[in-house]
């Protein structure tokens, strides 16, 4: 059977459904585009990318089987009159500040009066015998319109896939698509994009490998989710994975940027359960199919920010050294694209503390740039229309991550441990909905709570301790050790006066580092159950 692709804008859009029908191809050899259509740009021949669609839908009779008439006028009893046909457009809404295309405009009007009544003069006329059908184009959309994927991914999902679907496949896809894409990016609504749906989905729906890795870590987070795993489920989905990438690693001209992708994707996984050795083992792999295939460079600039979250985030949660070399930039900050009134600052109470404190050199310039980062994503928050970009933001957080961690095996004092910690914790708290694993406790939530027995008493540190401690007890929520965290809170804000009031506290916590629409949740539920 013919499939027909459709690809859709990167837009709001609204899908008019009456019963419609596939497209038939163009027979006629001599056909010839109507004037504008995109096809006529293209040498004779060859096929345009992206087709016009021509959707032709059937008015519905008003009865079922009719009496009608043959050419010559005489009437055919019993026979089944044929319907009249409709014409319908995918149409594509705009926002009411936008200017809107005024021959889609006319189109849907003219729609409408048909449906209801609006032109009294044209009823009872749709019983002939042999409609004339309309032909309606779809728009082709501008390529700006489009949305950004790697190159060679733009597979439509209404096309056929390159592999077998199961029922059940589904339900995980789209729980891939709906649930973790907003678990990776919490701020998904302030990027200009998602690139789990506009970059890595695009590409997993084009291999059968990294489609099956992503259906796996939604099975997992859904065993999660519900407290409980089907070991038979996650067997089967990880059988054809195991099968596909034994026969790709023998044969190195296999190796795509899908193959890698996959790899990394099972790393994220077993991270989220808590399986720091499957983790290890995956990363190690990952870095050698890396090697094989020419270093990082030789692999798409948009998976390479997957490839490192895999690394630094189990990193982050067993605090171990990543396996991937320092991440290169490509894009400038995001704090260095806003006005300098945003990120210039004559005091800042952080950083004050941390200078009074003997910290690093080191340590001060990377929680300078996380300051930065920070006023720059509450900026943009701030301001309707604005939007972050996904690949700058990935960059930054990266960067900053990795340098935190190149202090891991340098000596430190508790309190250059403890902040190094809490940014681990607060940076991770922008990149995941859940930031650790509930399946063990977070390795770096213990660290963190060792450090701060030895600075808890120290008064001129009350906001960096209040803030140390809100992260440790949101990073460590539904385990043991909250427990520890609340009770800590619970003596500090009950020795010192002025924080028994919510929005004390959260003045306090500001002065650190803070982004309303993530931590004001987690925070005041802790602070509920104190």
């Amino acid at each position: 059977m013919d499939h027909q692709n459709i690809i859709l804008p990167n837009i709001p859009l609204v899908i008019v459904d009456r019963g419609w029908q596939r497209s038939k191809r163009n027979n006629a050899a001599g056909a010839t585009p109507s004037q504008g259509s995109p096809r006529n740009s293209a040498p004779t021949g060859e096929r345009n990318p992206v087709d016009d669609i021509v959707i032709t839908t059937m008015e519905p009779s008003n009865e079922g089987l009719t009496e009608s008439k043959d050419r010559t006028g005489h009437e055919e009893s019993g026979s089944i009159r044929p319907r009249s046909t409709k014409n319908f457009q995918f149409v594509n809404t705009t926002k009411p500040s936008q200017i809107r295309d005024p021959d889609v405009r006319k189109l849907v009007r003219g729609h409408v009066k048909k449906e209801m009544g609006g032109d009294p003069t044209r009823a009872g006329t749709r019983s002939s015998a042999h409609p004339k059908e309309r032909k309606l184009t779809k728009r082709t959309p501008a390529l700006s319109e489009l949305s950004p994927v790697i190159s060679g991914s733009a597979t439509s999902f209404y096309g056929s896939l390159p592999f077998a679907m199961k029922p059940r496949f589904h339900s995980l896809m789209n729980y891939y698509l709906y649930v973790i894409s907003h678990t990776l990016y919490p701020l998904e609504v302030h990027l200009s994009f998602n690139p789990v749906k506009e970059a890595w989905f695009p590409l997993a729906i084009t291999d059968e490998v990294l489609f099956h890795t992503i259906l796996v870590s939604a099975a997992a987070q859904l065993s999660l989710v519900r407290g409980q795993q089907d070991p038979q489920e996650q067997n089967t989905l990880m059988e054809p994975i195991f099968r596909q990438l034994g026969r790709i690693l023998k044969d190195q001209t296999r190796l795509s940027d899908a193959s890698i992708g996959a790899v990394s994707c099972l790393a994220m996984t077993e991270n989220m359960l808590g399986n720091f050795e499957k983790w290890g083992v995956h990363m190690r792999g990952l870095a050698e199919m890396i090697r094989m295939r020419g270093g990082l460079q030789s692999i798409d600039q948009s998976l390479q920010t997957k490839i490192y979250r895999a690394d630094i985030e189990g990193a982050v949660d067993f605090v171990q050294a990543p396996h991937l070399a320092p991440f290169k930039r490509s894009l400038p900050p995001i704090w260095s694209m806003l006005p300098l009134a945003v990120t210039n600052f004559q005091r800042n109470e952080f950083l004050e503390i941390l200078s009074a404190s003997n910290v690093s050199p080191q340590l001060m310039s990377t929680l300078f740039n996380l300051i930065q980062f920070t006023r720059a994503v509450e900026y943009t928050l701030g301001r309707n229309k604005a939007r972050l970009d996904p690949q700058s933001f990935d960059e930054d957080i990266l960067l900053i991550q990795y340098q935190l961690f190149s202090f891991l095996d340098r000596g430190e004092n508790e309190i250059e441990k403890a902040c190094r910690l809490g940014a681990l914790i607060y940076v991770k708290t922008l990149t995941r909905e859940m930031p650790f694993s509930r399946a063990r406790p977070s390795v770096v939530v213990t660290k963190l709570k060792d450090s701060l027995v030895s600075v808890f008493e120290s008064p001129r540190m009350t906001s960096l301790l209040l803030w140390l401690l809100f992260m440790g007890g949101i990073a460590s929520r539904g385990s043991a050790e909250q427990t520890w965290f609340t009770e800590k809170l619970f003596v500090v804000t009950t020795n010192r006066g002025q924080f028994s009031r919510w929005d004390c506290v959260k003045k306090a916590l500001k002065k650190i580092l803070w982004i309303d629409l993530i931590h004001e949740g987690p925070c005041k539920e802790l602070w509920d159950a104190i």
